[in-house]
């Protein structure tokens, strides 16, 4: 939810993410669930109810990340979970319907990154600033990043894509483990910012999700637990 990189690879593309949270926040590693007679696997957040990234096993992936350009002023309390805001999407028939439709009032800023292989593949970038829904076709041809501006401001979000760059340069065609290798690297001597970040606060880098689509599924579904030293994979190949 704080940092994701998308790189498309003929007929897949992989989606990573860094889940940056206080240490010992009550969390569940992937698992399947049968929500509105849907099948979506999603690690979930024992707290909200929610989760940073979701997929429905075959044309939707969807990806959070918190804030929605720069960093915002919190409110004690909103209506609902950023996290519940990323499962209600699939109740939609398509992007569209959702993007055009759903009620944010109340809801923190946020950036949602929606993943439709229905047809072709299409990425929707929706940004919510808790006045405006800003709505963004992202090229799926080209390899992205981004961060969270609710923890990095602009230059390092700057900062993280030359790191990105860099990996792009060096290698004629990234992997699952390329890219995972970068998520779980440090890149900086300043823990405050790095990929895999640890603040004084608490705050830390407790796990890296990792969706591989192939085609029209999900082949594989990886999930390192950064605090518990573990990894849960779900495949359907």
């Amino acid at each position: 939810m704080c940092t994701v990189t998308f790189y498309p690879n003929n007929n897949e593309y992989i989606l990573t993410s860094n889940r940056d949270e206080v240490k010992h926040r009550p969390t569940l590693a992937p698992k399947k669930y049968t929500i509105n007679n849907q099948e979506i696997t999603f690690p979930k957040d024992e707290v909200a109810g929610g989760t940073w990234i979701a997929t429905n096993n075959n044309t939707k992936t969807v990806c959070l990340l918190n804030g929605a350009f720069e960093r915002h002023q919190r409110k004690e309390s909103y209506s609902r979970s950023r996290g519940l805001v990323l499962l209600e999407s699939f109740s939609y028939s398509n992007v569209e319907d959702f993007v055009n439709n759903v009620n944010l009032n109340g809801v923190e800023p946020f950036t949602l990154l929606l993943f439709d292989t229905k047809n072709t593949l299409e990425i929707t970038e929706l940004r919510w600033d808790e006045t405006k829904k800003h709505v963004l076709k992202i090229d799926a041809t080209q390899p992205h990043i981004w961060s969270s501006s609710a923890l990095y401001d602009k230059s390092t979000r700057e900062q993280r894509k030359k790191w990105f760059q860099l990996l792009l340069d060096k290698n004629e065609r990234l992997n699952k483990d390329l890219l995972l290798k970068f998520h779980l690297s440090k890149h900086d001597k300043d823990a405050f910012n790095d990929i895999v970040m640890e603040r004084a606060n608490g705050l830390q880098t407790v796990s890296v999700s990792q969706i591989v689509m192939k085609k029209d599924k999900v082949a594989t579904f990886d999930y390192y637990d950064l605090v518990a030293n573990k990894k849960y994979q779900l495949t359907n190949e």
